[in-house]
């Protein structure tokens, strides 16, 4: 599932004024966020080792979300790139 803010989503978002609630805006972006680790992985070639970092760095900034389900998925995500780079 992949959800975009389009630009003016962005600007409304960053100022203050968005139409979505805050919370929804940032499960959408969580939502995103594991969608694009999960297609990176499944790329021949990747550098799992660096995506792992990455992936590590999404759930770091995320801890204190209020979408716990959406934090769990994002979890999950990184926990599979983990066990792969290390399986190779």
């Amino acid at each position: 599932m992949k959800v975009k803010l389009n630009d003016a989503q962005a600007r409304a978002y960053i100022a203050g004024d968005q139409s979505e609630p805050a919370q929804e805006i940032e499960r959408k972006h969580i939502l995103h966020l594991t969608a694009c680790l999960q297609e990176a992985a499944g790329r021949p070639g990747m550098n799992l080792a660096g995506l792992c970092k990455t992936a590590e760095r999404y759930v770091q900034n995320h801890q204190r979300t209020e979408n716990r389900q959406e934090l769990a998925l994002l979890i999950a995500a990184r926990d599979a790139i983990k066990a792969r780079s290390n399986a190779k």
